[in-house]
């Protein structure tokens, strides 16, 4: 499948193994005549539209920085100048807005006019959120590997998607079709659509579902090792849960599309994943 531009929520804002995680670089930067050190991201923010955090100074700093007129600025290829605010006397701002959809490698604030050396601050961020859009390859559900119907287990019976295998000459052999004999009329048991993803590191996964008709369609993963967790977005790319989940019941509209993503939970003990996604329509 080709690729497409997706935006989102990068849900894992603050993890230390994430692929964003980000900390204070190790020089400082001379912007607005004053030295500062800037926040680095391990990674570009890939075209970051929209983020959120907090800015304060620490205890200790001159008392003229506050309430002076402070610039916060994105670095991609040079330093850009996104807003200018003035510093609340208790000596704290949230931004939350817009950025100029750049491939953001730091950030900074830094007061809007030169202070002499004897005028000193310190600072902390605490990034909150932001929003990217990243190149995804989308992958379509297939629905050939797991049945959907009523299987027996050591429990009684239940209706569970599953793959079903077949002793084939002393070989355990994976079905493709099964058939149930109603009223001496052969009918297929469907299948439910599924994919299966496995991954090594923190990184999205897009697979897109076109329900085929109008019901409760039920979304779960299967976690065979490490954590895949799941979201939901409408075609427009807008979220349909406030958090990932790994099993959840939705209305679906016929012939609509969604989009899922898979998301490897950025965990030092974790760092190999393998799921199977499961999409199937309740009866």
């Amino acid at each position: 499948m080709a690729n497409m531009n997706f935006t989102y929520k990068y849900p894992y804002v603050g993890y230390t193994n994430s692929k964003y995680s980000f900390g204070y670089e190790d020089d400082r930067t001379y912007i607005n005549g004053n030295y500062t050190y800037a926040i680095l991201f391990k990674n570009a923010l890939s075209k970051c539209s929209q983020i959120k955090f907090t800015f304060a100074l620490t205890a200790g700093s001159s008392s003229a920085v506050y309430g002076a007129s402070w610039d916060f600025y994105v670095y991609s290829n040079s330093w850009s100048k996104v807003a200018s605010f003035t510093m609340p006397q208790e000596g704290q701002y949230t931004y939350e807005g817009s950025v100029p959809n750049l491939n953001v490698k730091k950030l900074l604030v830094v007061p809007s006019s030169r202070y002499s050396s004897g005028t000193t601050w310190g600072t902390s961020y605490s990034i909150e959120g932001f929003t990217v859009t990243e190149s995804l390859e989308e992958h379509i559900l297939k629905n050939e590997d797991y049945h959907f119907g009523v299987f027996p287990n050591c429990y009684g019976i239940e209706m569970v998607p599953r793959k079903v295998f077949a002793n084939v000459n002393g070989t355990l052999t994976e079905v493709t079709k099964i058939y149930a004999n109603i009223g001496n009329n052969l009918f297929e048991i469907p299948h439910a659509y599924s994919a299966h993803l496995e991954t090594t590191s923190d990184s999205t996964t897009l697979y897109s579902f076109t329900s085929p008709e109008t019901g409760r369609y039920t979304i779960k993963v299967d976690r065979f090792v490490g954590d895949h967790e799941i979201r939901l977005y409408a075609a427009d790319y807008t979220p349909m849960t406030d958090s990932y989940f790994y099993n959840r019941t939705f209305e679906f509209t016929a012939n609509t599309k969604y989009y899922i993503t898979l998301s490897h939970y950025p965990s030092t003990s974790n760092n190999d994943s393998k799921s199977d996604l499961l999409v199937y329509k309740e009866v």
